[in-house]
């Protein structure tokens, strides 16, 4: 009880209901026209797989450029201007990907607005994480693990939504779908008032060079990398093979996402109630373990059936990683904020750049469904990436 009365005092720090409502409309939107990209690609616009690997590369490259950038903009100058900007890009980026199947004009669409505006997800978690440092770190520890969670309620209820408008209205409709919550995003940003940003906390020191992460920075920024690119890859395949090998359709590929993603928020639920405690390393590694084995399940057990049973093992390492990572980095540079959330999330971008850019070779060379045996051993890469310098155990 203590433990759902410690996250409770989460409603009291001021415009943290309505960041979370942000970042909620804001992952909506990824998570209705995000989900069915590469199967609209591959179906309707009947890209090649290497096309594919160019469409999807697109996005991911620019959404890193304007993560990072952005990110480090914050700390200097914190404000919302970028963030009501790339909140519009968004929306338009979404609404154009629903007029045209032109290879051409697909790829300049995901350069261009889909791309940066995917750098609003930065932006939101580092407005709020500034209101949750003024009310303390373990408040702040808890309201990062929420936001997460939050995020994956998005990616929980936002796939199948989408899996619903594309059997209504086509891909169209996802991703108009995905627009409409991305305005929903932007008027709440409008009317709570959340760029007032407060002040950084008394114990932070200036830092006026923001310098590239080296030693176990850029070790977790690493293994974080890779384990997207696992992520992002594997996430291509079973959308693809659901349908093309495994019997399922679309419908089918909104519920396993949105099974995934509710899972992972029970995960994350659980790191609100009770804060991480012990090594962060070890609960990366298990993380990392975790995941190889949904991989390898898949990889073994090719069947629609063992695609619903292995979303468990994959909410709970997504689960753990995407709180756990994030703590980890932001613990490595508690007086960089905005650089923490950005790089962060420029490791997920790196690990979808590439995976865009390998998936289509491999496939093409392999199958699509050979991809689960390859994400295997990138999981494996990352963990032993964590293994390879020691580092203390509150870390």
């Amino acid at each position: 009880m203590s433990s759902v009365l410690d996250a409770a005092r989460l409603l009291r720090v001021p415009l943290f209901l309505s960041a979370a409502s942000a970042v909620l409309f804001c992952v909506l939107a990824q998570a209705i026209a995000g989900t069915f990209m590469a199967l609209f690609a591959v179906q309707q616009a009947g890209l090649s797989p290497i096309e594919l690997s160019v469409f999807l590369t697109a996005s991911a490259l620019t959404g890193i450029g304007a993560s990072t950038w952005l990110g480090r903009r914050f700390d200097r100058h914190p404000g919302a201007t970028e963030l009501l900007a790339v909140l519009a890009l968004g929306i338009a980026g979404y609404a154009l990907l629903a007029t045209t199947t032109d290879f051409c004009w697909l790829v300049l669409i995901a350069a261009g607005p889909v791309g940066i505006g995917s750098a609003a997800f930065t932006l939101l978690f580092a407005l709020a994480k500034r209101q949750l440092d003024a009310a303390g770190p373990v408040v702040a520890e808890r309201g990062v693990a929420a936001l997460r969670m939050t995020s994956s309620l998005g990616w929980a209820i936002g796939p199948a939504i989408g899996g619903l408008l594309v059997g209504a209205w086509g891909f169209g409709g996802a991703f108009l779908g995905g627009a409409l919550c991305a305005a929903m995003a932007l008027a709440t940003v409008l009317v709570s008032g959340i760029w007032r940003v407060p002040a950084a906390p008394s114990h932070a020191v200036e830092v006026v060079h923001l310098e590239v992460p080296r030693g176990r920075a850029a070790l977790a920024v690493g293994s974080i990398a890779l384990f997207h690119m696992a992520m992002f890859m594997g996430s291509i395949a079973l959308s693809i093979t659901t349908v093309t090998e495994m019997g399922g359709s679309e419908t089918d590929v909104g519920l396993l996402f949105s099974l995934c993603a509710a899972i992972e928020v029970v995960v994350m639920g659980a790191f609100v109630a009770w804060p991480t405690r012990g090594s962060r390393q070890r609960w990366m590694l298990a993380g990392f373990a975790v995941f190889a084995l949904y991989f390898l399940l898949l990889a073994l057990f090719p069947s629609l059936a063992m695609a619903y049973w292995a979303q468990f093992p994959r909410a709970v390492a997504i689960g753990i990683v995407s709180v756990v990572g994030m703590l980890y980095l932001q613990a490595l540079m508690p007086t960089r904020v905005g650089l923490a959330a950005g790089l962060f999330s420029s490791a997920i971008s790196v690990g979808a750049v590439l995976a865009g850019v390998l998936t289509g070779p491999w496939a093409s060379a392999f199958g699509y469904a050979s991809v689960f045996g390859f994400c295997v051993v990138l999981t494996g890469l990352g963990g032993l990436l964590l293994l390879g310098r020691q580092q203390p155990s509150g870390g």
